[in-house]
């Protein structure tokens, strides 16, 4: 369905590159992904490197998620600063 693929595309800025932590936009996003009924059943995944290494390209192949990449038509430039979260894409394989 097209809520439920919304949700698996779902992402936010949970921190921005000050440090600050926007704590009403982290709840509204929980809320909105059905995250705060998860109790504990998912995962976290981390991703830490140097800046144009690599880090948003890897999520997307691998999780299907959309976090903003480098162009590299438009230079080498920082494109995601701060930390972010994203609902990924669940597999139901049991292997």
């Amino acid at each position: 369905s097209s809520s439920a693929k919304k949700k698996k595309n779902m992402m936010m800025q949970l921190i921005d590159e000050n440090g600050r932590l926007d704590e009403d936009a982290c709840e509204s996003f929980l809320h909105e992904s059905g995250a705060i009924e998860w109790n504990r059943n998912y995962g976290v995944i981390s991703i830490m490197g140097p800046q144009s290494s690599g880090k948003s390209t890897l999520l997307n192949q691998v999780f299907k998620t959309s976090f903003k990449e480098m162009d590299e038509l438009s230079g080498r430039r920082q494109t995601t600063k701060g930390v972010w979260m994203a609902v990924a894409s669940s597999s139901s394989s049991s292997s």
